[in-house]
């Protein structure tokens, strides 16, 4: 139904009678209902010191899109009535110059009827920040410094045209559904920055988010950046800024985190929301560039790779690989094992590996958003891969070696023609990042986990889902099928793995032996036996067929991100975030060997078909290339 927006209306949206969408006049009072003759008002959907805001539909144009009609309307009396009508209009003005930016609403009208002001603007289909955090809890870090990553970009735009927003909170953000990016909406308190000094400006902005020098009427760029950093400790602690921001302890909103936050991030927070100007940043740019140089992983409730002793400090950008080493390669006496090659291409962190069915071709993936193709026994870089739009993240290859399947965090799953690298396939379905990718063994059937909390079974010849796995928690991360292909097992960041049979999407057992996310989830070549680890530094291994406990490795010194079994399944080998690669028997759990030589956390690893090469990856940005010397046993 329509919605009357005269103020003296006395029931304007619960009439007895509504007023039908087609309507030209209240059956109420007897206003238009046509604002400009063309915007109808459906429902209000949200009100502050300046305007009412309303969700509206543009019905001059065939489809009727939905728009945002916004009122001038003085809840408060916070300033004159002539300088509130003023800032009103310079709202307008803000979005006609800045509603370019895509994450800025685009202002579509701007004009007065009935003696009442009101803009027009772009309709943004999503929830804002506070919506999501009543209905999904708090942000982990890794979520916040996406925020960060999509939205500063906006900051540094509005700044560039001499704009500081002054009211920026989780209110004024939306996550848009379309693409999932942030929106930065509602410019009412925004101000133009003058070229020469002027008296003190307006004292505006919303309590606990607002900067101390904003609150004595002098705001800079630097406020909204004090702005952005209260509204990501709202999201990490659930706590309204103005319980947990205090100018005399700045620190204390430290102690009501939800989950740890690495050294270098937290520095980052805590320069953001300096009460000190000069010792805050200055600029969006600045804290761009450090947000480059925290290194980026997907689990970030652990202990942190660097450490930090003073704010501004901070590592080479994990961006830029480290060189391979110039020394010989290292060897592992008493482990057996050697590394070979080390493989440096990718301009970034290596996140899945895996090796061709005849050994031969080693293919990785990685967060410069190629896939590449590497000849093990030459090192010779043999393919790259373009076409995802985003980190890739999972691969797996068809047992006949014909196909290979990547995914990413652009929720698409591409199936490429493995000898020619041509793109096949694109498999869309998922709601949110692809994190994990497997073949059953006849190779018919291709099984894909996601954040949106499901693993999903394909027809991927036909492209089609014929399965969905739903009943985790929290995100899917991992995949593993049993070599007979009965079982599907998911590991999930909701602490617990799942056995399914695949065909009925029926889960058989939940095991719940972690005290965190599960991260990685294997299946024995012998069907006999599952192995899951975590990030509380534990590997578990459990009775496939009856979903019983048998063993766990705690000798691992942090996050145990990756697992593999030999292809006789006699060992198996871990990757951790404490920079080794570790070596087991598989049946006993007994230590083996210990491999080191990255230089950052291992995210994969992989054993070649014969069991006589393995192959890890890391945060380090490079690909390790080991060989068991020969002679020397594996168990």
């Amino acid at each position: 139904m329509s919605y009357c927006l005269n103020l003296e209306c006395p029931a304007p949206n619960q009439q007895k009678t509504p007023n039908p969408l087609e309507a030209k006049f209240c059956s109420n009072c007897g206003a238009k209902l046509l604002l400009n003759d063309r915007y109808r008002a459906l429902e209000a959907i949200g009100q502050g010191g300046f305007g009412r805001t309303f969700l509206a539909v543009d019905e001059l144009k065939p489809s009727k899109p939905a728009c945002v009609i916004k009122q001038f309307f003085r809840q408060e009396p916070i300033e004159p009535p002539e300088k509130a009508a003023e800032l009103f209009r310079l709202e307008a003005v803000r979005l006609e110059e800045l509603g370019q930016n895509s994450q800025i609403p685009t202002l579509l009208a701007y004009f007065e009827q009935d003696q009442q002001k009101y803009l027009v603007q772009e309709f943004i289909n999503g929830w804002n920040l506070e919506q999501e955090l009543r209905e999904t809890g708090g942000f982990d870090e890794a979520q916040v410094r996406q925020l960060l990553a999509d939205l500063l970009p906006v900051l540094q735009y509005i700044h560039r045209h001499q704009v500081i927003h002054r009211d920026i909170k989780p209110e004024n953000i939306i996550r848009r559904s379309s693409d999932r990016r942030f929106v930065l909406v509602d410019f009412g308190a925004s101000k133009l920055v003058s070229e020469t000094p002027s008296e003190l400006g307006t004292k505006i902005g919303s309590p606990g988010y607002i900067a101390p020098e904003q609150a004595e009427g002098n705001a800079t760029f630097a406020s909204d950046l004090y702005s952005l950093g209260a509204t990501c400790v709202h999201l990490l602690t659930e706590l309204p800024p103005s319980e947990v921001l205090n100018p005399q302890r700045p620190n204390t909103w430290k102690l009501h985190l939800k989950q740890p936050l690495t050294k270098l991030f937290e520095a980052m927070l805590e320069q953001m929301l300096q009460v000190d100007l000069r010792q805050r940043y200055s600029s969006v740019e600045a804290i761009l560039q450090d947000l480059e140089r925290v290194p980026l992983w997907d689990d970030l409730s652990r202990s942190p790779l660097w450490d930090i002793n003073s704010v501004g400090t901070l590592p080479t950008s994990p961006r830029t690989p480290k060189p391979a080493p110039t020394a010989a390669p290292s060897v592992h006496p008493s482990s057996g094992w050697e590394c070979v090659h080390s493989f440096t291409a990718h301009e970034s962190w290596i996140r899945t590996i895996a090796f061709s069915p005849d050994g031969t071709i080693l293919v990785s993936g990685s967060g410069d958003k190629t896939i590449k193709l590497w000849s093990v026994e030459t090192a010779e870089l043999r393919q790259t891969l373009h076409e995802h739009s985003s980190w890739v993240r999972a691969i797996a290859l068809s047992p006949d070696g014909a196909t290979l399947a990547t995914a990413a965090n652009d929720k698409t799953v591409y199936l490429w023609d493995f000898k020619t690298g041509q793109l096949q396939t694109r498999l869309t379905g998922h709601t949110d990042w692809v994190r994990g990718v497997a073949f059953t063994a006849d190779g018919k059937t291709l099984i894909t986990a996601s954040q949106d909390k499901t693993a999903v079974v394909w027809d991927w010849e036909l492209g089609l889902p014929i399965q969905t796995l739903a009943g985790h928690s929290h995100w899917v991360v991992a995949i593993a099928i049993s070599p007979d292909g009965q079982t599907v097992a998911t590991a999930s960041r909701d602490g617990t793995v799942k056995l399914w049979q695949w065909q009925t999407g029926t889960c058989r057992y939940t095991l719940t032996g972690h005290s965190a996310e599960v991260l990685a989830v294997a299946v024995s070549p012998d069907n006999n036996m599952v192995v899951s680890s975590s990030a509380d530094h534990t590997v578990q291994l459990w009775a496939l067929r009856t979903g019983k406990h048998l063993h766990t490795i705690t000798d691992h010194t942090n996050a145990v991100n990756c697992i593999a079994f030999s292809p006789d399944g006699k060992v198996l080998a871990t990757g951790s975030n404490d920079q080794t690669i570790r070596l087991w028997k598989a049946n006993s759990g007994k230590a083996i060997a210990t491999l080191t030589g990255h230089n950052g956390w291992i995210w994969s690893i992989a054993f070649s078909p014969d069991g006589q090469t393995l192959a890890s990856s890391s945060w380090d940005g490079v690909i390790k290339i080991w060989r068991r010397r020969q002679k020397t046993p594996l168990q």
